[in-house]
């Protein structure tokens, strides 16, 4: 029997899916949570084979979700992680791709397609549906790490330094540090200017 918790901020998103995982003899729903907060403690409390999670939960930027799967993983027996998204951009995909430690499919994915993938993360694989798994291809060939995708990311989307560093938990010495590196590897007139350049090949 494959244990799962499901954790969304909906009641009616997290009764929807315990009822779609009801329907199959081997998946059992052994809890349900409306926060991130004490997740990793409950789920060593209900001891669940995975975790299905909104992404939304993590937090706006989605920086912590590769640690929260790390550390899912860290228990024993280890928890399985399966983020739900409702957008493949690279800033959700990556601190996945870094954990490998979870798996990850969009919220419009069939029910069947979530089962299978429920099952074959819980036997240990690493999922990601067709359109995700494009955006991870091209993750894949960027020159630029998780915390430098993260600051541009910021920029392109027109923050300052400041904002950056507290919507990624840096500093702001930090941010300019990884901003200063990814201009290097990007090029661009300013940082907006390589914020853009990185989003157009698919890198942020």
């Amino acid at each position: 029997m494959i244990r799962v918790v499901v954790a969304d901020e909906s009641s009616l998103v997290r009764t929807t899916l315990s009822a779609l995982l009801a329907t199959e003899d081997d998946i059992s729903t052994v809890g349900e949570v409306d926060t991130c907060e004490g997740l990793v403690d409950a789920a060593a409390a209900w001891r669940p084979d995975l975790v299905l999670l909104d992404l939304d939960l993590v937090d706006a930027t989605h920086a912590h979700a590769g640690r929260l799967a790390e550390a899912l993983h860290r228990q024993d027996p280890p928890v399985r992680l399966l983020l739900l998204t409702t957008l493949g951009r690279p800033t959700s995909v990556l601190p996945v791709l870094s954990a490998k430690a979870g798996s990850m499919l969009l919220k419009n994915t069939a029910p069947r397609q979530m089962i299978d993938a429920i099952r074959r993360t819980a036997a240990g694989e690493h999922v990601l549906c067709a359109e995700l798994e494009t955006t991870a291809d091209r993750l894949r060939n960027s020159p630029l790490n998780e915390a430098e995708t993260a600051v541009l990311d910021r920029m392109a989307c027109g923050c300052g330094i400041a904002e950056a560093a507290v919507q990624l938990g840096f500093s702001q010495s930090v941010v300019q540090r990884h901003l200063l590196s990814s201009l290097r590897k990007v090029g661009g007139r300013d940082a907006v200017d390589a914020g853009r350049k990185a989003r157009a090949n698919g890198w942020v």
